[in-house]
């Protein structure tokens, strides 16, 4: 690899390090990222980075023949410029910086009610085909649609005004102890609203702490009326769980890993309750009733 970088980029690599297909490059005084890819353009990561105003994503970096994409060892490949610490986790007040100083100005509103449905449609589809063959699955998958629908019942019935929700930078997945390598990659970036980061972290940290309305209270000093109730229907929507039951139905991958969200339901509705008892004298907010009963 040390001539491929010399050869492509006049890099002289000090040190390597390989993490699965991707590489940390240190040379004297930089440090690079030589991303794996499966793309053949990337004009869509390029304006993302046209849109990061404070330059926190990294950057990526022309090769020798005055192209972004490299074939190494028959693999397409980018290389990124960064002066992070990469291994260092971001937490909630990273979240907040990141999302509030890349507010867009120009914004285009993301229909959430049809995106989700045709989520659903999709899953209960998979289901109907291959969910026999995966009996841990079959025992929650009841349970996550209906949550996945209370959340597009909690949009229609809070008249959420989307006009009134900022648009922002945010993040493809963010996950508890995400680190910075990830965090700043552009390829993890994507346009969304303001509240999508905050709501899928405290999702991801769900699943291994129950006092997380610190967190909740730190994201809702910064979102409006409107912000906030979005924020409570993605919080419904139980995104990581779906992602889960892509991987193992669509990748093969085991069906016991579905358990850890099945472990986590008592938490996640208790959380949603604490939500609705903390705001709602002063917002009114209709929960699905049955999670208050809870």
């Amino acid at each position: 690899m040390k001539d491929n970088l010399k050869n492509y980029y006049n890099i002289k690599a000090l040190d390597i390090k390989q993490i699965d297909d991707d590489y940390i490059i240190y040379d004297e005084n930089n440090i690079f990222l030589l991303y794996k890819i499966d793309i053949d353009d990337i004009k869509y990561y390029l304006n993302i980075l046209s849109l990061d105003i404070h330059n926190y994503l990294y950057k990526f970096v022309i090769n020798k023949d005055m192209s972004y994409i490299s074939n190494i060892n028959d693999n397409k490949y980018v290389l990124l410029s960064t002066n992070k610490i990469l291994n260092e986790e971001i937490n909630i007040e990273d979240i907040k910086t990141f999302n509030l100083n890349n507010i867009l100005i120009k914004r285009k509103e993301i229909d959430l009610v049809d995106l989700w449905s045709k989520k659903l449609d999709y899953l209960q589809y998979q289901i109907s085909q291959f969910g026999n063959d995966f009996k841990d699955v079959l025992n929650s998958f009841s349970f996550f649609i209906g949550m996945g629908e209370n959340a597009i019942t909690f949009i229609s019935n809070n008249s959420i005004n989307f006009s009134n929700i900022r648009m922002s930078l945010s993040h493809v997945r963010l996950n508890y102890l995400e680190k910075e390598i990830n965090f700043y990659n552009p390829f993890n970036i994507k346009e969304d609203y303001i509240i999508r980061d905050g709501a899928e972290y405290i999702k991801s940290k769900l699943l291994v702490s129950d006092d997380l309305m610190d967190d909740v209270n730190k994201m809702f000093k910064n979102y409006n009326s409107d912000e906030i109730k979005l924020f409570i229907a993605r919080l419904l929507f139980p995104t990581l769980y779906f992602d889960e039951l892509e991987r193992i139905i669509i990748d093969k991958k085991e069906s016991s890993r579905i358990n850890i969200y099945i472990d986590s339901i008592n938490n996640y509705l208790n959380l949603i309750k604490d939500i609705y008892y903390e705001i709602k004298k002063d917002i009114s907010i209709d929960i699905p009733s049955w999670i208050i009963k809870n």
